[in-house]
């Protein structure tokens, strides 16, 4: 008998654990859906924010692109007046054909045709005055160099930007912008 009880009371207790567990789920799942609305608010919020950034970006965009022609010509006059650059003056110096230190291996020639940037009247006339020392400093720089010193493209910046260093040195407290090479023959 005593199985037949523990029977029934097993089932009474399998029934009753069935619809504590139904209980739980049925708390579970109103609280996943609670928290599904509260997530949406959010979320709403911040794809509104997002469309609205989108928008003002783009007006903002339309306002200042409507004419870029204008638009560049107003920044360049801007930029232009600003640093009080009028124009780009160019001066050559004279061409120079040079024995390469090698050491006494081969002989190694360089030929060079340099032309100096500068951006006022003021320095182009200090150039001008100065361009027997320039000649000067370029020959005896130059005729120190090893053929390897100017190899590659490495080579000719640091070429270049030592020449600017000399040639600066010795016009200032005139500028050189720029140190351009018009012919650059190594043999």
């Amino acid at each position: 008998m005593k199985s037949k009880t523990d029977n029934k009371s097993n089932m009474k207790n399998t029934s009753g654990e069935i619809s504590d567990i139904r209980e739980k789920d049925d708390i579970f799942k109103t609280a996943d859906e609670g928290s599904r609305t509260i997530s949406k608010k959010p979320l709403m919020l911040a794809v509104l924010l997002i469309l609205s950034t989108a928008a003002v970006g783009f007006v903002y965009y339309k306002k200042n692109n409507s004419n870029p022609v204008e638009n560049n010509q107003q920044k360049n006059n801007s930029t232009a007046s600003q640093s009080g650059v009028d124009e780009v003056i160019f001066q050559d110096l004279d061409e120079m054909v040079v024995n390469l230190d090698s050491k006494g291996k081969e002989n190694n020639f360089l030929k060079l045709k340099i032309t100096l940037e500068v951006h006022d009247k003021e320095s182009l006339e200090v150039i001008k005055k100065m361009m027997p020392k320039l000649n000067d400093v370029l020959l005896v720089y130059l005729k120190t160099l090893k053929p390897s010193d100017i190899k590659g493209s490495i080579g000719i910046y640091r070429l270049r930007e030592e020449l600017m260093v000399r040639f600066n040195k010795i016009i200032a407290p005139a500028q050189i912008n720029d140190v351009l090479f018009k012919d650059f023959i190594m043999q």
